[in-house]
């Protein structure tokens, strides 16, 4: 076991996608992975504890060998965040009560248990094992203080001294736009950008705007958040906010199914949308602040709707394309403004907000050519900005960690072993087939995805952020017309009109898009050209855009090897890439997750560090 003096890490420690993101200055080393891929519960909120452990014994550090522990944060003000004291034990502690493995099941028992009785609540939780443990912290709530910063930071020196009983722990916050700004320069090819990020709400902020090059980062402006209270609900003033306003009034999950939202737009009214009208003025620049600004009456209008039955007027198709259009115009009126008024067109983009790809195809037609998207830019990725702000402050200088530029693929997480990974097929012996297909594997799964199966592959590190880049990745035949709704209705298992995004050859851009760019983390949408929708029907969506990851030799040598085996097969270096998950999970983290979701689907094959698995 490997003894080490200091680690070094960023977190999300609280709220939606707590994560951890390690880096080793002095081995140019990164290690990083979102809390979800660990316990499976999609957008977790629990404190990164199994994160940590996970990281140790990955690289086999003895944690007693570590004398100093330093912690950046991603956030730093608390004072519109209410966390109850002992929310991580409540938190875990009713996860065992309900005895669920998965975030949806969590859910659908929770509605049971808030929907019940108190008396029927109460008698519920004492014939379970951890029901008084469970009162007791519940009990704790209506006595101890929320959380304030001082107290947070003694509760997450606390809970990080446990795993590292000997060290010295030194624990930092830092402003959460701040922390994605820095995530997006330091994923870029730019020597100089404006950083812009854009989410639900940070910091006293929703969006912040930097300028960054060799020498120093300098914040231009912040656009404020607050909350409104209106009607017993407590709104989000932001943008991303008002996104996510509509998510959930459209029955979907918040802060975690816009992007169902913006692929339902596709099907609306763009034209003559009459609830779009509703929405005129909600957002303004103030150009004297240099900031975008919310009407909070327009706002209050709009819950009124969406809260009434007067939201069954519309379609859910023409309410998400009205908040999705809402979106791509304050974006491209605001950076429009911006690079006008700076003089500098190259924009690293990152928040939430960026994870919506086709407002970051809005950009890139309308604005400039010169856009880089931070691979994980939702609220994991501000762990990985939290990590080096943390080095800078410690007296690293800008160029000092330009080296993390050249980490272009971000396969920072877990692999596994030839051997770890037959011990995890062994326990499934009865369940499934095995044939060990070695280093030839991306020459035989070509061959089958030709002949029309579709499956999983599971080899390498895995993906830091929300895409799938090929080492987790449900993969098929793009040119199979029914595979779009056979995959998502019998694999899966999600909505129909959710597109899949395609990978492909590097080489293979120009022939296939209209406008593009080297996008090597699916974080875009490009609009494919007319003369391949037939050719290539389940790679598009209905608007005839795709969201491309482009492939080249350098950045996954065995996945190019596959996309160039499957070019010599059907014409061209494209296959159908999404997350390898059942629908509700989270992406596969272990040889053991792959093989219960491909047991939990009716897909055709698992490819799985060299071997071939099917059922028997």
């Amino acid at each position: 076991m490997e003894t080490k003096e200091k680690i070094i890490f960023g977190t999300k420690f609280y709220g939606h996608d707590s994560s951890i993101f390690v880096i080793d200055p002095e081995k140019k080393d990164i290690f990083a992975i979102q809390t979800e891929r660990i316990t499976r519960f999609k957008h977790d909120t629990i404190f990164p504890i199994e994160s940590i452990k996970k990281y140790l014994t990955y690289k086999n550090i003895d944690p007693k060998s570590v004398k100093k522990v330093e912690i950046g944060n991603s956030f730093l003000e608390l004072k519109d965040l209410e966390l109850p004291r002992n929310i991580y034990k409540i938190e875990t502690l009713f996860r065992k009560h309900f005895k669920t493995v998965y975030k949806k099941d969590f859910i659908e028992k929770n509605k049971e248990y808030l929907e019940s009785n108190n008396i029927k609540k109460i008698i519920n939780l004492l014939s379970t094992k951890y029901g008084w443990l469970i009162l007791v912290e519940k009990i704790k709530q209506l006595f101890v203080p929320k959380y304030k910063k001082d107290k947070l930071e003694n509760t997450i020196t606390r809970e990080v001294q446990k795993i590292f009983p000997n060290a010295k722990i030194k624990s930092i916050f830092f402003d959460h736009e701040y922390c994605h700004a820095l995530s997006s320069f330091f994923t870029s090819d730019f020597d100089e950008s404006l950083l812009f990020t854009f989410d639900g709400w940070g910091d006293n902020s929703f969006s912040k705007v930097y300028k960054a090059n060799k020498e120093k980062i300098e914040e231009i402006c912040s656009s404020d958040f607050s909350f409104l209270n209106y009607k017993g609900e407590r709104i989000p003033v932001s943008i991303g906010g008002i996104y996510t306003l509509f998510t959930e009034k459209l029955g979907f999950a918040p802060d975690s199914d816009e992007g169902k939202v913006e692929a339902l737009a596709a099907y609306g009214e763009h034209n003559n949308n009459f609830f779009r009208n509703h929405m005129s003025g909600l957002a303004t620049i103030n150009e004297e602040k240099k900031t975008m600004e919310i009407n909070v009456e327009i706002l209050k209008n709009i819950f009124d709707i969406l809260s009434s039955e007067k939201i069954k007027e519309y379609k859910k198709e023409d309410l998400s394309a009205a908040v999705q259009d809402f979106l791509e115009d304050i974006t491209k009126k605001y950076l429009k403004y911006i690079t006008q008024i700076t003089g500098i067109k190259k924009i690293c983009l990152s928040g939430g907000i960026a994870a919506n790809v086709i407002n970051n195809l809005n950009i890139l037609e309308k604005i400039t050519e010169d856009i880089h998207i931070v691979p994980a830019m939702a609220d994991d990725g501000s762990s990985q900005g939290a990590a080096i702000a943390l080095l800078l402050s410690n007296g690293f200088s800008i160029s000092d960690l330009f080296w993390l530029k050249e980490k272009r693929m971000p396969y920072y997480s877990t692999s596994y072993t030839k051997e770890e990974t037959q011990k995890y097929i062994d326990q499934y012996s009865k369940e499934i087939n095995c044939e060990y297909l070695g280093e030839n594997w991306p020459e035989k799964i070509a061959e089958i995805i030709f002949n029309g199966e579709i499956g999983a592959i599971f080899h390498g590190k895995m993906e830091w952020g929300p895409r799938a880049l090929g080492n987790r990745s449900l993969i098929a035949d793009p040119r199979k017309k029914d595979f779009r709704d056979l995959i998502n209705k019998k694999i899966k298992r999600r909505p129909l009109f959710q597109p899949f995004c395609p990978s492909i050859l590097l080489e293979e851009k120009d022939r296939l898009f209209e406008k593009s760019y080297n996008n090597k983390h699916m974080t875009c949408a490009f609009r494919m050209k007319k003369e391949f929708y037939n050719e290539l029907p389940s790679a598009i969506h209905v608007d005839g855009t795709a969201r491309a990851q482009f492939v080249d030799k350098e950045d996954n040598p065995d996945y190019y090897r596959l996309l160039k085996e499957v070019k010599k097969r059907t014409g061209f270096g494209i296959l159908i890439n999404t997350s390898f998950n059942k629908h509700g999970r989270t992406i596969v983290e272990t040889p053991k997750d792959a093989i219960v979701d491909f047991l939990d689907t009716d897909m055709n094959f698992l490819f799985i560090n060299g071997f071939l698995i099917r059922r028997k």
